[in-house]
């Protein structure tokens, strides 16, 4: 029979990874994000059998119901192909008799309603109008599901059950898959990148996945990992997934897909580094910022000084200085009404008149601070501190009501 490719408008694939959970027992998968994303590059890639349109990627999700959906609407839509991919944690029930998918929010004391089991997945193969259908799976006891869809459990190469069907499973019934922490892919999915990429030397011209079967076995077992199985009914052998690469060389020795026994698998890069597309997207956008800035700076509005025209209302008020009255020359002082006069002791008060009751302070330099009746009443000067000639001595002074009264003795 004739190798073919799937059509490519009567054909579908799901591709299904759950890379964190939100279960303590269940570890993360980091590594399955990348199986994803490089697997439907390379489905839908130049030398692939689907349409980017009708590849569809399901990752991280916590509905089972949504990802059987998902399943049973690829299938409807595919009359010619459908292919079904699984990476994450496989976990068998309490008897070990249904192998469980587990999605994000998997809970191990739920397994029914928290996971996808294998049986729903294979009442929608049994059911499908699709003429071939594959399945691979890469998680532990991944093995189990070709015992269970087998017509005799007792023989490994008893026909499928569901005719048209290829199963590729990553490890047996008993054995746990692996994902190195420092390989970009799980070890099963990585190799099998590995030969979709790069081809198999002097292979057919086309890559049906049991052609890829042996390559890949070999390359997992020189790094000691859980052989895989695989198991098909009549006519997955002529079916290609992908065209074969190396398909005009002969030396197979020499083919870029074998790794040394001990070393990581090599990083596929189907992309520039993302790394370095970040660093490079980061360093336009840091250097635009710096240059919208100067412009700003340079040409922006600045804050204008106010202009000396400036109404009152516009600015603020000017601060008056504190007044502060110069001293006096040491010969000279302020009387009561601030004129200047020259100093002398006692109360200076202009010459050739009697200070009025305004002129005259209130209390007496010396005064001890005490209002007294005789502080507040004016106290008349003798003749020599007012500079003026003196009268007739008077003997006696009264006061009343305001006023002075003076008695002089006259002689008889």
């Amino acid at each position: 029979m004739k190798t073919r490719l799937p059509d490519p408008r009567g054909s579908r694939a799901v591709l299904i990874g759950t890379s964190s959970y939100d279960s303590p027992d269940l570890k993360p998968l980091l590594a399955v994000r990348n199986n994803l994303e490089v697997l439907s590059e390379l489905l839908t890639g130049d030398n692939g059998a689907f349409l980017p349109g009708r590849c569809t990627v399901v990752q991280d999700s916590a509905d089972p119901r949504g990802v059987c959906r998902t399943i049973r609407e690829a299938a409807a839509d595919a009359p010619d192909t459908l292919l079904v991919y699984f990476s994450g944690h496989g976990i068998l029930n309490h008897d070990y008799t249904e192998l469980h998918l587990a999605l994000s929010g998997a809970d191990q004391n739920d397994l029914r309603w928290t996971t996808v089991p294998f049986q729903a997945i294979r009442e929608i193969f049994e059911t499908a109008p699709c003429r071939n259908k594959i399945l691979v799976l890469d998680c532990c006891q991944s093995g189990w599901v070709l015992d269970a869809m087998m017509g005799d459990t007792g023989g490994g190469e008893a026909p499928l059950e569901i005719r048209g069907t290829y199963l590729l499973t990553s490890s047996s019934g008993d054995l746990k898959s692996y994902a190195p922490p420092t390989d970009r892919y799980t070890a099963f999915t990585g190799e099998l990148i590995q030969l979709l990429r790069d081809g198999v030397p002097g292979g057919p011209e086309l890559l049906p996945l049991s052609t890829l079967f042996e390559p890949l076995a070999e390359a997992l077992e020189r790094r000691n990992m859980p052989r895989p199985r695989q198991q098909g009914s009549d006519g997955y052998a002529a079916l290609g997934v992908v065209r074969n690469r190396a398909a005009g060389e002969r030396d197979g020795a020499d083919r870029s897909t074998v790794v040394a026994e001990t070393g990581p698998i090599p990083v596929t890069r189907l992309r520039p580094n993302v790394w370095h597309r970040r660093l490079v997207e980061w360093s336009i956008a840091v250097s635009a910022l710096v240059g919208v800035g100067w412009v700003v700076l340079a040409y922006g509005p600045k804050e204008e000084e106010p202009s000396s025209d400036c109404t009152p209302d516009a600015r603020a008020p000017p601060v008056p200085p504190s007044f502060t009255r110069p001293p006096p020359p040491p010969s000279l002082t302020f009387d009561a009404l601030g004129t200047l006069v020259p100093r002398t002791f006692g109360h200076s008060v202009p010459t050739g008149r009697t200070p009025s009751r305004e002129e005259v302070p209130r209390s007496c330099p010396k005064s001890t601070g005490v209002d007294s009746f005789k502080s507040r009443v004016p106290r008349r000067r003798s003749a020599r501190c007012r500079g003026v000639s003196s009268g007739p001595p008077r003997s006696r002074r009264t006061i009343g009501r305001g006023r002075s009264r003076t008695s002089s003795t006259s002689s008889s």
